[in-house]
């Protein structure tokens, strides 16, 4: 008895944001998220985050980012809301992809390519992802990424093992100074990776405003919290 109710209280919250019949949306998504909480079926957000109308779309983005560990089933959608015209809705796309184990080299390779998205919360957010996902996930992107962009991340030295040897830093450092902003992006998430201060206080330097912001946050938690106490937040 209690799953219909509930169900039936979901549905007709969904309705109701699909409708706009409140001038608080928000509202109605907080009371929408608590259901996804204790057991709405995940599936029911589809209709949210396929509709056309971007406000709708934001909302069912909103609802994905504050579900983590949820969102697996429903990364068919992800994909092509990671190239909205929205940047809320990439941004919070990502925010999704990052709260959730993700094994799908499409979405891998469509979040690592967002580090050079127009808007900084988005390439911010995407350069955490980057520095966050392991070796597994990283090669399972490579067959989605364009040849020029698979170029590139060969340059970044991002495909470098962590036990990797001094001399495979030389990768990192050059891709670091590169004219290219994909393969310096890139290669500041490995320096990162790598947990080397040399390589993030060179990366500090860089000219890239986002390598040297990205790379000034890490460099902060790796002196504070050492190389392996840190989580990957």
């Amino acid at each position: 008895m209690r799953e219909v109710s509930q169900n039936s209280r979901g549905d007709l919250l969904v309705q109701q944001i699909l409708d706009k019949v409140s001038a608080e949306p928000g509202a109605l998504a907080n009371d929408l998220l608590s259901e996804f909480w204790r057991g709405y079926p995940i599936d029911r957000l589809r209709p949210l985050l396929r509709h056309p109308d971007t406000e709708i779309v934001e909302t069912g983005a909103f609802l994905a980012d504050e579900l983590p560990g949820l969102m697996g089933p429903l990364m068919d959608d992800v994909v092509p809301l990671m190239d909205h015209p929205s940047p809320d809705v990439r941004f919070l796309m990502l925010g999704a992809v990052l709260g959730n184990v993700v094994n799908d080299g499409e979405v891998i390779a469509r979040a690592m390519l967002l580090v050079h998205d127009p808007h900084s919360s988005v390439r911010w957010t995407a350069l955490r992802f980057v520095f966050r996902a392991d070796q597994e996930q990283l090669e399972s992107a490579v067959p989605f990424l364009p040849e020029v962009s698979r170029t590139a991340l060969e340059e970044s030295g991002l495909l470098d093992r962590q036990e990797a040897a001094a001399d495979d830093w030389r990768r990192v450092r050059s891709g670091l100074n590169s004219t290219d902003e994909l393969v310096r992006r890139w290669a500041a998430a490995a320096a990162a990776r790598f947990e080397q201060q040399e390589l993030l206080s060179e990366a500090v330097e860089s000219p890239d405003p986002d390598v040297s912001t990205f790379a000034d946050h890490e460099l902060k938690m790796l002196i504070k919290h050492g190389p392996r106490g840190r989580t990957r937040r």
